[in-house]
């Protein structure tokens, strides 16, 4: 399905004739809201998902303050992200690569660990690691300063798609590779608007847990035909 089309359905569930009470506006903000719940009902199943990747080089420090990063790479933290629907909501992975760019061969994955404290406690004293705290990254070494590295990261849900231009008719604005389940959003948006038109809707309620169970099946069986067969252990982090 298409934004505008979402839209249509969600305006269908709502069965609301009065522009004056539920405005294009209002619309907008609650298939957001519903979009949102979409990606992270997906995203809890399937971490890369909706997965970006921003790429740094010449970092010349232990510390990078992903807000503001300058002349080595993207501003993906913080009040001005160089793309604005591409801020982190999590960090996935953070590897170095051959050059530093990717999708090239990746040489080693750098370990996360909670705090500062923790880059420099034994065992595995031996790995490079790396801890958030607020928007800024610390290293326990630096990682690929000649060739760079990699943040694979889940990015926030774009503000810039379920707009009060782009739910007009014939708009045909693309979402993104789930086609089969977008009804979806437009049931979790009206789980929203119920909240203020104090209105449940059990058809709509028992719709909604049926096509999230089939969600659900979908991204557990993986996108990816038996590639579940295999495991890695949490151990990985280098790659021979």
């Amino acid at each position: 399905m298409l934004v505008d089309q979402v839209a249509s359905l969600f305006r269908k569930y709502t069965d609301e004739s009065d522009t004056t009470f539920l405005t294009d506006a209002d619309v907008a903000e609650y298939l957001y809201l519903g979009y949102s719940d979409f990606r992270q009902f997906v995203e809890n199943i399937d971490y890369y998902a909706y997965k970006k990747t921003a790429t740094y080089t010449g970092l010349a420090s232990q510390r990078l303050d992903l807000a503001n990063a300058g002349a080595i790479g993207p501003n993906i933290m913080g009040a001005a992200p160089t793309v604005v629907d591409e801020k982190v909501k999590v960090i996935l992975r953070l590897y170095a690569n051959s050059n530093g760019i990717a999708p090239d061969d990746i040489n080693w994955f750098l370990t996360p660990v909670q705090n500062r404290e923790a880059l420099y406690s034994v065992p595995n004293d031996y790995l490079s690691k790396y801890c958030l705290e607020g928007t800024d990254l610390f290293f326990s070494n630096i990682p690929g300063n000649s060739t760079g590295f990699n943040i694979d990261y889940q990015p926030i849900t774009p503000t810039t798609l379920f707009t009060q231009t782009n739910i007009v008719p014939g708009t045909n604005i693309y979402i993104d590779e789930f086609e089969a389940f977008h009804d979806l959003i437009a049931l979790m948006a009206y789980d929203h608007y119920a909240i203020r038109d104090v209105a449940d809707n059990p058809m709509v309620t028992r719709r909604m847990l049926m096509r999230k169970q089939q969600l659900n099946d979908f991204m557990t069986r993986g996108r990816l035909e038996r590639a579940n067969r295999f495991v890695i252990s949490d151990n990985a982090y280098f790659v021979t």
